[in-house]
């Protein structure tokens, strides 16, 4: 079977002031998306370390 990748951008986080205190909503999202697409996730960049 084969596998398929799906890419998700977010060109901007609504949560950039919380997550200079705790990274809470990012691991929350992440889990997120793992539990909708019922399978391991890779984040590539992260907004909250300065990737666009």
């Amino acid at each position: 079977m084969k596998s398929e990748t799906i890419t998700i951008r977010e060109c901007n986080c609504p949560f950039l002031e919380v997550v200079k205190e705790t990274t809470l909503p990012c691991r929350l999202e992440a889990e997120f998306y793992r539990r909708l697409f019922n399978s391991m996730i890779e984040r590539t960049s992260y907004i909250a370390e300065g990737d666009y």
